[in-house]
């Protein structure tokens, strides 16, 4: 049970403590979850990018990209290449986030091809 709190960020940073991603469909179904968490994990499959070049390639507000980024560097999922660099930090996918890089291509032809978004 997450715990009431007065503020948003209070919320935000109690429900990033209890995020455990412990297996690999947990990790697949958090990603498949937010429509953001997709676009960005699609994007960072290529190459490692900067939060303005996946703001280019997807078009999601930067201060998005930032909250989502957050998230998915909490959940081990992308790594920061370039920690000490306050304005065009380098993200790209961790191993763990490789893992279940064929299951979410998967997923997303079936999606491609059943619903529109």
């Amino acid at each position: 049970m997450m715990k009431k709190t007065d503020t948003k960020n209070e919320r935000t940073l109690t429900s990033k403590k209890r995020m455990k991603l412990t297996t690999q469909a947990q990790r697949l179904a958090y990603i498949l979850r937010g429509k953001n968490r997709r676009a960005i994990y699609q994007v960072l499959l290529t190459d490692p990018r900067t939060q303005s070049e996946i703001n280019r390639k997807t078009g999601i507000p930067l201060s998005n990209i930032s909250r989502v980024i957050d998230q998915l560097e909490h959940g081990t999922l992308i790594e920061n290449l370039t920690p000490f660099q306050s304005i065009g930090a380098l993200y790209q996918l961790t191993d763990l986030a490789l893992e279940f890089k064929s299951e979410f291509e998967k997923h997303m032809r079936f999606r491609e091809k059943n619903f529109t978004e």
